[in-house]
């Protein structure tokens, strides 16, 4: 709400772009809403696309809906796997990267430069998720420890962060 109204005060005196209204569409809870509708959906594509990657180290892994047969464990991709907070939380770090190489270009980027951003971004952001749903399911790393969230974290920075940074940077 903060970037909305900061947009349409600054709008009106020309001193901003249009980023700051796709932070604030990015950051509204419709938005978390509306990704929240379609995440049973993205937990079984993202289940299918690990089984796939899977699949080429041995062919003893499968799946039955949005969980994981691997090893004898099984491996549930549940609502925070889906990847919903991981996307919301990229989108804002590339609108972030996105407003650095603004500021330090002294360039603004145009409406459909940065919807190609985002859309770059998002994909970015889904193989992440697919890479650290990766390393959970073939290093049996337990959920809620702090080994589980550093998989996440690197995944994040390796597959996303650094990817995006020269992206944008270029």
């Amino acid at each position: 709400f903060t970037c909305l109204l900061m947009y349409a005060l600054n709008a009106t005196g020309g001193k901003t772009n249009k980023l700051p209204l796709f932070v604030a569409m990015a950051a509204l809870p419709v938005t978390a809403t509306l990704l929240n509708l379609i995440s049973f959906d993205l937990r079984l594509l993202t289940t299918r696309v690990v089984v796939f990657c899977l699949h080429s180290l041995t062919p003893q892994v499968s799946a039955e809906g949005n969980i994981i047969h691997f090893r004898q464990h099984e491996y549930g991709v549940d609502d925070v796997c889906s990847g919903i907070t991981m996307l919301q939380t990229g989108i804002i770090m590339a609108m972030m990267m996105i407003a650095f190489f603004e500021k330090k270009e002294n360039r603004p980027a145009s409406v459909p430069q940065i919807i190609m951003l985002g859309a770059a971004a998002g994909g970015l952001i889904f193989m992440s998720n697919i890479f650290r749903i990766f390393m959970v399911v073939i290093f049996a790393l337990p959920s809620n420890t702090v080994i589980h969230e550093i998989a996440g974290i690197v995944a994040m920075i390796v597959y996303f962060a650094l990817p995006f940074y020269f992206i944008v940077k270029r």
